[in-house]
């Protein structure tokens, strides 16, 4: 059955997109997956760097940015 078309959805990048080649793959799947979907908002857990949320992708849906928990211990830290 897998995911409703208009709903909210999720993604993960953390520990995903830290090569050249998986940041290449997870934006394939990421404009396959608002393509088919069609989603009205996106969850994401983790980062969203600029080579895969660039203006084209956010212009497509809502994001909502959850940091991952490693990046929350940093800010705390410093």
């Amino acid at each position: 059955m897998g995911a409703p078309k208009n709903s909210v959805v999720s993604v993960g990048t953390y520990g995903c997109v830290q090569s050249k080649e998986n940041k290449y793959y997870f934006r394939e799947g990421l404009e396959a997956m608002l393509d088919e979907l069609t989603p009205e908002v996106v969850l994401v857990y983790g980062s969203m760097p600029k080579k895969i949320f660039s203006a084209d992708i956010l212009s497509k849906t809502n994001f909502v940015l959850y940091p991952d928990w490693i990046s929350q211990v940093r800010k705390k830290v410093k």
